[in-house]
């Protein structure tokens, strides 16, 4: 329609004389508001770390690392387990969720109101909040090498949960830009 109209009058459609003009695309394109989406994203999966790394070390108070395992059949983060600053496990994740249920919070605990109903003593919601901030970007820690622990894991990928931890990737802004690190 647009090649035939504009061929048989020599003017596009909404540009003949007294027509009324379309409003132009807001400022920035889609390029520009992906770019401003994927920042948004990026805050959003920091806080939702934040409240994987303080519902932790909320009810595990020596938590220090969330031990992921890559699933390749899957292709997803599974939980792998919680080590403390030494390395030493405070919880192994099973893959059976009823065995591996996390301590329910105290009483009222103001972090119960931030999971919206969930339950995050459950581990698949905790499994939930991981695998998102991995579908939208987020690129996780790495368990520091050498760990006083003679059982910790070594450069496996992890969530640090507290402030001060050791990490084993470097603060590369250009490179992580989307390491996810709760307390940074």
């Amino acid at each position: 329609m647009t090649q035939w109209h504009t061929a048989r009058t020599g003017v596009l459609p909404g540009h003949e004389p007294g027509a009324a003009r379309v409003p132009a695309p807001p400022s920035g394109g889609p390029l520009a508001a992906y770019r401003a989406t994927r920042t948004r994203l990026a805050g959003e999966a920091q806080a939702l770390a934040r409240l994987v790394a303080d519902t932790l070390t909320s009810v595990l108070p020596d938590a220090a690392y969330l031990v992921l395992r890559w699933d390749p059949v899957f292709t997803c983060f599974d939980l792998d387990r919680i080590l403390n600053r030494r390395g030493a496990a405070l919880h192994v994740f099973t893959g059976a969720p009823e065995a591996d249920r996390l301590p329910a919070f105290p009483g009222r605990h103001p972090l119960r109101a931030a999971w919206d109903g969930a339950d995050p003593a459950d581990p698949r919601v905790l499994t939930e909040a991981i695998r998102m901030i991995d579908a939208d970007g987020g690129h996780f820690d790495l368990v520091p090498y050498r760990l006083p622990h003679p059982d910790a894991p070594a450069e496996e990928p992890c969530l640090l949960l507290a402030p001060g931890l050791r990490a084993a990737l470097p603060e590369a802004p250009l490179v992580f830009s989307r390491l996810i690190r709760p307390y940074a």
